[in-house]
């Protein structure tokens, strides 16, 4: 009742003041604190509510205030003892401001609670600390401060010692204080932290604040970007370490996928790197910042990274010196994810590993540490133990390592040069850039890619740098098989190479080495000192050494590469089988080299008259040096034909250079000699170059001569000029120039002068008066002519060449001055000229005019040229016009032909010059073919007929597009390679890049027909794909000799399907087709070369040499690489077919047949022929010795099958050959000439049956007989049947028989052949040849030749031996020949010794002989009466000449012995063609006369061996 009139009262104003009064009054007297309260309300009778509280602490600080508490409690909870309890406080705009002051030792709350304890206590004394308790606190809108300011402020980061926190909202239960120490169970509180900004979005936990610890239990912590749960704990000494966080603040977490924001962690370790991520963490973390570890735990990062395991951390926030221990397992790191948190070079390297996936130990520093452990990479994968460190400033590894695929490519960020590597071994590291970085490897490297190749079979013990190799390596790849031991080591202080290269395998281009196809073996050891070549010293050393490439190979053999320094000169040389080189002196080739090319630019300027470059005399001629070069290419064909097979030159050619310098002048020599220089078709003979100059330093004095000279050239198989010859003479300011050249074929012939002069204002060239003849014409220069250089001006005056009312002439100024203009003039020319330079036969009058300007910026071009009467190969092809404009902008170009009044070809358009492309028109209106066999005449020859058609031409100069149509009117061509002339008529359709045939039809000269379908793609008719389909109907296609090919010839007319596909380097011709009447085919299973021999003179037929030489240089016409034809052919008995096995003796098989033949032949030689013929009629033509010759008659059903190589067909072939003989000559020896029966002596068709089994050029050959048509009566049967008994049992019988038969129509009785001794001879030739095969094989040095005459009796007196052996590798040879009788048919010693002779040669090539000999001579006047022969001795000396003609012989004898040497002047300048000119004048030259002299000597040497003087 009391308690209820209290609250009454307390609604009443005046009783609030009062209580307010009091309490405040009582509060404020017995306290530090003072408290104001700005109204009371008992809401009930558990229920308080003050308004606009205020209570500061002692140290007059607000400690407290709110605009409105709201506190629930009951009575007894607040009077002690016990613990101070209030149910609920709700405050709304409350502040909070827990302060610990300076000189004290508890917060100003804590003090105030027991000073309110104390106040209301009942004892005198406190027992405990003071507690104090609120089941419930809700605040609104309110900050709480915990500040202590006894501690130093913390500027970065979060200040632990004055947290302010604002704007907070809190619902908590189970706040407590009990003595210092503060808890509470948050159920939600967001505010934000004044000073850091820190906005706190959630947090709920069990908190507890004490003066060792804060823990935060059950936690869930929410800022913007943050989300910690579980557990956290922070212990310290005092609060004071909170200003040393990094170290003197424990954290013992427990968190469970708490999601971090580095940013924030960055406020409570404000050292922490500035890293802007996020990451989650799992598991236990226990210790300071700088000590931290976890037994297990799992971070994720990134997109990918999750890192699990164990780890200790003991010195962050110095990643430097923190020691890292980590024990990590089925971790995974994505590399990009940890890009926030390295460097940017270190992370661009760890990015390249991609996605890794680990199990690891690592212990140490980041600059020091070792790891072992296996990484999975997306870039290959590691195993292994790997030690880091730095040693003198650089890193350093030592590993034992294994790694499987690793891409090294990536890692160097080089993919085309380094690709995957897979190795097993020790690999040790040092150094941090490309430049100083050693690797050490001892492994086995199963794999590793280099340029896109991937080796295997990889062992190496050595030490790798940038210009290091110190150790062994082997490699066993099937494309590089190499052992290398030694030491190469290019740096400064050793520059040195000790190497020893063993390569047994290596396939340059299947490495990747090389584009094309190239092969390389043999050993290399090379011993030298210095890299550079002015410092290289020592030698080289190879060995075995073989090349391939493409499709060619040399044993190049053994060579040495030497350099020397000896005093004071210097000798570098190299020796090979192929050539011998040395250059000698004192020189340095690198200051040369730059001095030779301001020499250079030097003459150049002068000659356009230009201002010469000044040589920086401190840099360049700056060295007093001599060098002589002396190069002899004993036979460089092999090497130069390996890289460049059109190419070759003459052996034992010989180059001599010199190059000197002072200190005034440069003298620079150069001579060769080459006798043959061909490329392809065209071939120069009897060349000399020479070349001296002699120039004073940065002055424009010059002493030059140039010469060259060819007696004889010949381009392609058509054209052949002669003394071709170029000669410029300079001396100080002039320049003599002489240019000479004939063709004798046309009487044509040029020896044209010219003189330059050169001064400071210009340089002049004229043409002085000269002999130019062409054809019947002679041609002159104008007297007047000049042509002057200026600096940006070229000046031609009068340049004119004229024959009657015929001229060409050049008249004008060039310059980049637009009003300059050059004039070319063209009068009455007839074309013939163009006949000395071309197969086609050429026939007009050209005039024309073309102007030239701006020639040294954009040229400018304006001209028209006309044609009249234009013919070829006497074709008449009309008149022809061509005019041409070229502005800044486009060429126009207009082209007419009009033949007979009637206009055949029209073509007009332009070409724009920025991007050429073209925009042009072409009517034709049976324009003729003709025209076109100039550029076609390697393809096809005797063109003719018309074609019609409207066609644009577009696109641009490099890839024209053609669209239009063309119909072909009688057109004809013969294909050269076929020999074979066709006639066509259809439409051809041009598209862009497609020319299409519409039924074309090509005839052959006897009217037989093919269609033509398809066409070819190209692209700008470059790229040209071929797909030609043919039917064939009886159509010639072949139409060749043995002279055309020797492989095979013939005519041929088939039926069938022919096609061409492919491109033109690489083309198929594939037909199959069946043989049609009036085919003949001729196979030469060997080459028809034969040869005679008489003592020691050889006549050679060459004409097999000429005609491989012509099918060369057709397929080489052809310009196709590579040119396949694949036949099958059905052979008919219409076709005549030949295979001539030996042409010599005209031994071979022909006839008809049938059968189907699968036939593969290509312009690179190869041939091959698959399938069986068979025989329905043929003959045989047996040859003996080319004495004998029969023809067999070959039964039906004879096969000849091949199966690949024509040369190697087996035969299976019967064949019989019939004559008339008797039995008389086998009955000789049992039956009297009285009782011979005279039925044995009447003749009866007998057949001698031949049997051909085997290969086409060493068959089996067995004979017999066929008695079918003899009488059948008992006596000739038993005659026969004995006959046949002994011969079937006896081969040699049977042979003897058989050639009896065969040469004399007869049976030959035993013992004889019917008195035919030559029969007997061919025998004897057959035994002898046999006997004289085997025993040459004994011994090549072994020579003996048996001659077994005849079989009969007398064989001792025909008996013949031949035995030589030769000596010291063929230079001395013994000889003996001859029988063993003397004229009487009796031996005797000197008839056994024979004929003997001892022949050396002097020479190495055997030109010079001696001999010593003895000859039993036979005289025909005393062979009567002597019955000895007369011996007869001498001794000789004989010289040999090689000719292949008569002709050739008799030119060498009566050669005449005065011939002049090329150069034989007092000057070494003077050529014998300019000796008797009166206007000649003799240069001195004497400062180079010295080195000719030896030249002149050499040359005399070798014209003297030649047989010229």
């Amino acid at each position: 009742m009391l308690f209820i009139v209290v609250a009454l009262s307390l609604q009443i104003t005046w009783v609030q003041n009062k209580v307010i009064d009091t309490v405040t009054g009582v509060l404020n007297k017995n306290s530090i604190f003072h408290t104001e309260i700005g109204r009371i309300q008992l809401t009930w009778w558990d229920a308080l509510e003050l308004e606009d509280v205020s209570i500061k602490d002692h140290r007059d600080s607000l400690m407290i205030s709110a605009k409105k508490i709201n506190a629930d409690f009951e009575i007894l909870a607040l009077v002690p003892p016990g613990i101070t309890t209030i149910n609920a406080v709700r405050m709304e705009n409350a502040k909070l401001h827990l302060l610990t002051h300076d000189g004290d030792s508890a917060m100003n709350i804590n003090i105030w609670v027991e000073e309110l304890a104390d106040m209301f206590s009942t004892s005198s004394t406190s027992t405990g600390p003071t507690q104090f308790q609120i089941n419930t606190i809700e605040l609104r809108n309110s900050e709480i401060f915990i500040v202590n300011e006894i501690t130093d402020a913390i500027t970065k980061g979060l200040d632990y010692n004055r947290l302010r926190f604002s704007d907070i909202t809190l619902n908590a239960t189970d706040f407590y204080l009990e003595g210092p120490e503060i808890g509470a169970d948050i159920k939600m509180l967001t505010g934000t932290e004044l000073t850091s900004g820190f906005e706190i979005m959630e947090l709920k936990t069990k908190m507890t604040y004490a003066r060792e610890f804060m823990e935060f239990d059950k936690l869930s912590l929410k800022s913007v970007n943050s989300h910690i749960k579980n557990f956290l704990r922070f212990e310290y000494a005092t609060p004071a370490a909170f200003s040393n966080f990094v170290e003197e603040v424990v954290i013992i977490t427990n968190m469970d996928e708490s999601k971090l924001y580095l940013q924030d962690l960055k406020l409570f370790a404000p050292s922490l790197p500035d890293i802007d991520d996020e990451i989650y963490i799992s598991g236990k973390v226990s210790g300071p910042v700088s000590d931290l570890r976890s037994d297990e735990l799992l971070i994720r990062l990134g997109e990918k990274t999750a890192i699990f395991g164990a780890f200790r951390l003991d010195g962050l926030p110095e990643i430097a010196d923190t020691y890292i221990n980590l024990s990590l397992k089925n971790s995974t790191i994505l590399a990009r994810d940890l890009a926030p948190y390295l460097p940017a070079n270190i992370s661009k390297e760890i990015n390249k590993f991609n996605t890794i996936r680990l199990t690891a130990d690592f212990a140490g520093y980041l600059h020091r540490f070792d790891t072992n452990g296996e990484f999975k990479t997306s870039i290959g994968n590691m195993t292994g133990r790997v030690n880091f460190d730095r040693v003198n400033g650089l890193p350093t590894t030592v590993s034992n390592i294994t790694t499987e695929n690793l891409d090294l490519g990536i890692i160097i960020e080089d993919r085309e040069l380094l690709q995957k590597v897979s190795l097993k071994g020790r690999v040790n590291t040092t150094g941090d850039s490309r430049d100083n970085i050693l690797i050490d490897v001892d492994a086995d490297v199963s794999k590793f890619g280099l340029k896109n190749y991937v080796y295997s079979n990889i062992q190496t013990d050595a030490t790798y740098g940038l210009d290091l190799f110190k150790g062994n390596l082997a490699v066993n790849d099937p494309n590089l098989k190499i052992n290398a031991n030694g030491e190469l080591n290019l740096r400064e202080s050793t520059d040195s190479v000790r190497m020893s290269l063993e390569i047994d395998t290596a396939f340059l281009d299947r490495l990747n080495l090389t584009e094309k196809a190239t092969f390389i073996s043999g050993n290399l050891d090379i011993d030298v000192k210095g890299i550079e070549l002015d410092d290289i010293q020592g030698i080289a050393r190879f060995r075995n050494i073989k090349v391939g490439y493409e499709d060619r190979f040399l044993d190049v053999g053994n060579f040495n590469f030497q350099s020397l320094f000896a005093g004071g000169t210097r000798t570098m040389s190299v020796n090979s089988d192929y050539l011998v080189a040395a250059a000698s002196g004192q020189f340095n080739l690198e200051q040369m080299s730059r001095d030779l090319d301001i020499l250079l630019q030097q003459y150049i300027a002068i000659i356009l008259n230009e201002e010469q470059p000044i040589a920086d005399l401190e840099r360049d001629f700056s060295e007093i040096y001599n060098l002589d070069l002396n190069l002899r290419l004993i036979n460089v064909n092999p090497i130069v034909q390996l890289f460049e097979p059109d190419l070759s030159l003459s052996k034992n050619m010989v180059l001599e250079g010199a190059f000197y310098q002072t200190k005034e002048n440069t003298v620079f020599n150069f001579f060769t000699s080459i006798d043959t220089l061909q490329f392809q078709n065209n071939i120069a003979r009897n060349i000399n170059i020479d070349f001296n100059t002699s120039k004073l330093i940065n002055s424009p004095d010059i002493l030059a001569s140039f010469y060259v000279y060819s007696k004889a050239q010949e381009l392609g198989k058509s054209f052949q000029f002669t003394n071709f010859g170029f000669e410029a003479i300079w001396d100080k300011d002039q320049m003599d120039i002489n240019f000479t050249l004939d063709q004798d074929s046309t009487q044509s012939a040029a020896d044209i002068n010219a003189s330059a002069r050169f001064t400071s204002l210009n340089t002049q060239l004229a043409f002085e008066p000269s002999s130019l003849k062409v054809l019947d014409r002679e041609w002159k220069f104008n007297s007047l002519n000049l042509i002057t250089i200026t600096p940006g001006l070229v000046q031609v005056d009068s340049l004119k060449i004229f024959n009657e009312n015929q001229f060409i002439s050049l008249q004008g100024k060039a310059s980049n001055q637009l009003e300059d203009q050059l004039n070319l003039s063209i009068n009455n020319v007839n074309i013939d000229l163009l006949n000395t330079l071309f197969p086609q036969d050429f026939d007009g009058t050209a005039n024309g005019l073309i102007s030239f300007e701006n020639l040294f910026e954009k040229a400018l071009i304006q001209g028209e040229f006309t044609l009249a009467d234009f013919a070829i190969n006497k074709f008449p092809i009309g008149d022809m016009t061509a005019k041409a404009d070229l502005d800044l902008e486009r060429l126009n170009l207009s082209l007419t032909n009009v033949n007979s009044g009637k206009k055949t070809i029209d073509l007009g358009g332009y070409m724009l010059v920025d991007n050429q492309e073209l925009d042009m028109q072409a009517d034709l209106n049976n324009a003729s073919l003709v025209i076109l066999e100039p550029f076609l005449s390697n393809y096809i020859s005797d063109m003719g007929g018309s074609i019609s058609g409207n066609m644009d031409i577009k696109g641009t100069m490099s890839n024209p597009e053609i669209d239009g149509i063309g119909k072909l009117n009688n057109g004809k061509m013969t294909i050269n390679y076929l020999k074979t002339t066709y006639l066509l008529n259809g439409n051809v359709l041009f598209k862009p890049t497609q020319v299409s045939l519409q039924q074309v039809v090509l005839n052959d000269l006897f009217g037989n027909k093919a269609t033509l379908t398809g066409g070819i793609n190209h692209r700008g008719f470059n790229n040209i794909q071929l797909d030609i389909k043919a039917n064939l109907d009886n159509l010639q296609v072949m139409n060749t000799t043995e002279r055309d090919n020797e492989t095979f010839y013939g005519t041929a007319f088939v039926t069938g399907t022919a096609e061409v596909v492919g491109t033109t380097k690489n083309m198929d011709i594939n037909a199959r087709a069946t043989s049609r009447p009036n085919t003949e085919i001729y196979i030469p299973l060997s080459s028809s070369s034969s040869q005679a021999q008489e003592d020691f003179i050889h006549m050679i037929n060459i004409q097999d040499t000429v005609r491989i030489q012509q099918i060369a240089e057709e397929i080489n016409r052809l310009e196709i690489e590579n040119v396949r034809m694949n036949f099958v052919l059905d052979i008919t008995p219409d076709a005549y077919a030949e295979i001539i096995i030996d042409p010599r003796t005209e031994e071979g098989i022909s006839g008809r047949g049938r059968g189907v033949l699968t036939m593969n032949v290509d312009t690179q030689g190869n041939f091959t022929l698959n399938g069986t013929y068979e025989i329905t009629e043929g003959m045989y033509n047996f040859s003996l010795y080319n004495v004998l010759k029969k023809q067999f008659s070959i039964k039906p059903g004879g096969r000849i099958s091949w199966y690949g190589d024509p040369y190697t067909g087996i035969m299976d072939i019967s064949a019989e050959y019939t004559e008339s003989v008797s039995l008389q000559p086998l009955l000789v020896s049992t039956t009297s000439n009285t009782n011979q029966n005279t039925s044995a002596s009447r003749r009866y068709p007998v057949k001698v049956l031949l049997n051909l089994d085997g290969q086409l050029l060493s068959p089996d050959i067995s004979f017999g007989f066929d008695f079918s048509q003899f009488p059948s009566s008992g006596e000739t049967q038993t005659t026969i049947s004995s006959f046949q008994n002994k011969i079937a049992n006896d081969e040699q019988e049977m042979n003897r028989q058989v050639f009896s038969v065969i040469m004399t129509r007869s049976f030959s009785p035993e013992g004889q052949f019917s008195g035919v001794t030559n029969i007997s001879s061919s025998l004897g030739q057959l035994l002898s040849s046999q006997l004289n095969s085997f025993l040459g094989q004994v011994d090549k040095n072994l020579e003996i030749d048996l001659d077994v005459a005849t079989l009969d009796q007398n064989a001792l007196e025909t008996f013949q031996l031949s035995v030589a052996y030769t000596f010291l590798d063929g230079r001395l040879r013994v000889s003996r020949d001859g029988g063993f009788t003397n004229n009487q048919g009796n031996a005797s010693a000197s008839s056994i010794i024979g004929d003997w002779q001892a022949e050396y040669m002097l020479t190495e090539d055997g030109v010079y002989r001696i001999r010593i000999f003895n000859r039993n001579n036979y005289n025909t006047f005393t062979s009567l009466s002597l019955s000895d022969n007369v011996s007869t001795y001498g001794v000789s000396v004989s010289q040999s000449v090689s000719f292949n003609s008569f002709s050739e012989l008799f030119s060498k004898i009566t050669r005449k012995k005065k011939e002049k040497l090329i150069i034989n002047d007092q000057d070494d300048f003077l050529r014998y063609q300019f000796e008797n000119k009166e206007e000649w004048k003799p240069v001195q030259l004497d400062n180079i006369e010295k080195r000719l002299d030896s030249l002149d000597q050499e040359r005399r040497i070798r014209l003297l061996k030649e047989g010229e003087l």
